[in-house]
């Protein structure tokens, strides 16, 4: 029964090594292939271009590249290698500028044309008063808690 159960595993673990091989290696992409990544950066709030922001391309969780800034008119363009993404993968084109960010998740082909609608973003000291109100609170009703226990049993 435990050879039997090993031989499953190996087996899997095979199958599992040889499609990752197979799903790295895209079709057709020779040594020096780019992949194009373009599209435009728009405002969800007015709905206008979004022109000078940064845009970075992962692919499959891995940063591949960085675009210089967004053009007037809020479009981007940036080649990436396709040994390093290949087609069928997941593409993610993450935009930032000032307070507005967006991302746009993807599937990888040869030619892309992603449109990243940018959100007003929260900063990090909105969050932080609400955290230290709770925490503060929350050491105040412990104390409260322990010293009513402790009345309570003498």
């Amino acid at each position: 029964m435990n050879k039997k159960i090993t031989g499953i595993f190996l087996a899997l673990f095979f199958v599992t090594g040889l499609s990752l091989v197979v799903h790295t290696t895209p079709v057709g992409a020779a040594p020096g292939d780019m992949i194009s990544v373009h599209g435009k950066a728009i405002n969800h709030a007015t709905g206008k271009p979004v022109a000078g922001a940064s845009m970075q391309v992962s692919c499959n969780g891995v940063l591949v590249g960085i675009s210089s800034p967004t053009d007037s008119n809020g479009r981007y363009t940036i080649d990436v290698p396709a040994d390093r993404c290949p087609l069928g993968g997941d593409l993610v084109v993450s935009i930032t500028i000032d307070d507005l960010s967006g991302f746009t998740v993807s599937t990888i082909n040869y030619d892309n044309d992603v449109s990243v609608e940018l959100y007003k973003s929260l900063s990090v000291p909105e969050y932080s008063w609400l955290s230290g109100v709770a925490s503060g609170g929350a050491a105040i009703g412990a104390i409260a808690f322990v010293r009513r226990r402790q009345k309570q049993s003498v």
